[in-house]
């Protein structure tokens, strides 16, 4: 029965991959018609209106309070990776994107001065390498810092690595529905008070917008980030972190052969790269866990 609730579980993270990974493809096109600030201010109150509506409004000072602060890191996050995947292509942004496995560690340990072995730094060290052959195309230099798209999503990267921190603090405080809900109304209203601010106005979707807008807001809004915390609350993280990370190979797949995106050597080379580094954190916490089980 446990293994049976197991599978379901690894089965809808690997769902959650699935969509984010083809949502990139969503966006990038949708880019062309939205300012970023617009296209995250309906997609996002699409996804609060859908919670509000089958599962009624939050209510409670600490859920607010906690589903805002959770909400603005991810309000971040996604000004960051949109911001950047109008200049970079969709496989870029999916592979400097799946970093945050990395970089919570570290978010982490600044926050909270939980212990930082020499192997996570080690791997931090190793990932930045690995970025620096994806964004650089090797190592030419001049590539460096000719797309600011690879590093306004390295922005996101750290973004939600933060929320990653503070939602493992405060999730499991609140109702999944509502606490999730709370952090789709922050998106959108700081994406409507943004729009109005930088651009004065919001622009209203025409006919042939809908549907991606849809398909952003119910599913890979509201449904992956519910899917999210429920599988979270049954697999461990390290479980939960390696099958999230499959949001990269998607992406790079749907890329390759919706988008036409071109991977050079250097840039596979910086994926393997940032794969090790990846899989020597999740050792390294699978190893934590297992001295914390032995001590209980």
């Amino acid at each position: 029965m446990l293994s049976d609730i197991r599978t379901r579980a690894s089965s809808a993270l690997v769902l959650v991959g699935l969509i984010w990974g083809y949502a990139f493809v969503v966006m990038k096109n949708e880019l062309d018609f939205f300012p970023v600030l617009d296209l995250l201010f309906w997609r996002f109150l699409i996804a609060f209106l859908v919670l509000s509506i089958f599962y009624g409004l939050p209510s409670g000072k600490k859920v607010w309070l906690h589903g805002c602060i959770a909400g603005s890191f991810l309000f971040l996050g996604y000004v960051f990776q949109t911001f950047g995947l109008k200049y970079t292509s969709v496989t870029n942004s999916g592979i400097i994107t799946v970093a945050y496995v990395v970089f919570t560690p570290l978010i982490a340990f600044l926050s909270d001065r939980k212990s930082f072995s020499k192997k996570n730094f080690f791997a931090c060290l190793i990932a930045f390498f690995g970025l620096f052959l994806v964004i650089a195309e090797g190592f030419n230099f001049e590539n460096l810092f000719s797309n600011k798209g690879d590093f306004l999503t390295l922005g996101c990267a750290f973004a939600y690595a933060a929320h990653i921190v503070y939602i493992s603090k405060t999730s499991k405080l609140h109702n999944i529905f509502h606490f999730t809900s709370v952090q789709m109304f922050t998106i959108f209203f700081f994406g409507f008070l943004s729009g109005l601010f930088f651009q004065g106005s919001i622009v209203f979707p025409g006919y042939e917008n809908w549907i991606p807008l849809i398909f952003l807001g119910v599913f890979v809004s509201a449904l992956t980030f519910v899917l999210q915390v429920w599988a979270q609350r049954i697999l461990s993280y390290e479980t939960s972190a390696i099958l999230l990370t499959l949001e990269a190979p998607f992406a790079i797949f749907f890329g390759i052969f919706l988008m036409s995106d071109f991977v050079p050597f250097e840039k596979w080379l910086g994926v393997l790269v940032i794969g090790i580094s990846i899989f020597i954190v999740l050792k390294e916490e699978f190893k934590i866990k297992s001295r914390k089980l032995e001590n209980e």
